[in-house]
């Protein structure tokens, strides 16, 4: 007489698999999903967003004229503060050149009293705008920063990154967008 062996480790199997199978499908469709619903995607236009600046006005994006820098970012984090510096150098070469193109950098949580000390300590002369709620941050997901969206003239997302960028590698993409 001949035994047979349980086939219970291969049932396993196949319904871990299925079950992996069924989350892809769904992460998937979640993402397309996100992706129709106006979060960050290049080449189509960027997602509306209202920040206020230092003086406490309400700023919509979609205001800001030409191409632009969208950056989000906060006075402790070392890698913006880096990037900061850079783009404080290509403002100013920007105000003597006229290249069209502005930054927007957006401050998430942080009070304007905390800011705004801390663009007058660095000189900084570029508008800085504030997202005390994080709706802004969110509307671009924004999970780490400094997160950066470069906008051309139609407001369409050129390219986007996390994480600070390289000065030449910042002009490049910004020249890119004035072209």
């Amino acid at each position: 007489m001949s035994q047979q062996t349980p086939r219970r480790g291969n049932a396993g199997l196949i319904i871990a698999l299925g079950l992996v199978a069924l989350l892809a499908i769904v992460s998937v469709i979640a993402w397309r999903n996100g992706q129709s619903a106006g979060q960050p995607a290049v080449g189509r236009p960027a997602p509306g967003i209202a920040v206020r600046d230092l003086a406490g006005h309400q700023v919509r994006l979609s205001s800001v004229q030409g191409p632009l820098l969208l950056t989000f970012w906060q006075t402790t984090c070392p890698a913006c503060q880096a990037e900061f510096k850079t783009i404080q150098s290509l403002w100013a070469e920007r105000e003597k050149t006229g290249v069209p193109w502005t930054v927007v950098p957006v401050d998430l949580g942080e009070p304007a009293e905390v800011v705004k000390a801390f663009m007058a300590e660095n000189k900084y002369t570029f508008p800085v705008y504030l997202d005390a709620s994080g709706a802004a941050g969110e509307t671009y997901n924004v999970y780490y920063i400094p997160a950066n969206f470069f906008l051309d003239g139609r407001h369409r997302l050129s390219s986007m990154s996390d994480g600070a960028i390289p000065g030449p590698e910042l002009k490049a993409r910004l020249e890119a967008l004035t072209r």
